[in-house]
């Protein structure tokens, strides 16, 4: 891990400069630049540079240059042109403010009626609600009732069947009765 580091290392110090090993396959370790590779750095980096080699990739930073001093003598000229452009720029500043109170006008006036129309469907939403729930406690109820007439169904079909079974066994014992008097 070493290795690789001192190359890379040695790979960015040389960076563009002559005699800077080619772009490819490290076929053996690069040693370090010696002192006479840096300072043949140190005297490119004046404003000229040799013929052949390229720009260093850092950024000079440069001064900002200083404003002219504002003119303390105005002719009747430059005072008209600049009260002009001031009043150009109220005018557009103004025209800016109507807009912008327009709209905010416009928008209060669509909040209010949003407003109202969010009361009236809160107050058609707990009318609804309130049917609602009426119509489940007569489904409640509804069902309470089929249940109960069901219940009342299978008692009395219980009670049919008892006697339907009574009426065939009394036919069965008139039947018998009859065939034992037939016999004296």
């Amino acid at each position: 891990m070493r290795r690789v580091a001192m190359n890379l290392e040695a790979l960015a110090t040389y960076g563009d400069s002559p005699g800077a090993p080619k772009p490819g396959r490290l076929a053996a370790d690069l040693d370090p630049p010696g002192f006479e590779a840096l300072a043949a750095l140190l005297s490119r980096s004046s404003d000229r540079l040799p013929r052949g080699s390229t720009p260093t990739r850092v950024i000079p930073f440069t001064r900002p240059k200083a404003r002219p001093a504002p003119q303390k003598h105005k002719g009747k000229e430059d005072v008209r042109r600049q009260a002009a452009r001031r009043r150009t720029r109220e005018t557009e500043i103004r025209r800016t403010l109507r807009d912008a109170e327009r709209g905010l006008k416009k928008a209060n006036s669509d909040a209010k009626k949003l407003q109202d129309t969010m009361k009236t469907l809160n107050a058609r939403a707990r009318e609804t609600e309130k049917r609602r729930a009426a119509l489940e406690r007569q489904l409640e109820n509804a069902e309470a009732d089929a249940d109960n007439a069901h219940q009342e169904i299978l008692r009395i079909a219980s009670r049919a069947e008892e006697a339907a079974r009574a009426v065939e066994d009394g036919e069965r014992a008139v039947q018998r009765a009859r065939e034992a008097l037939k016999g004296f």
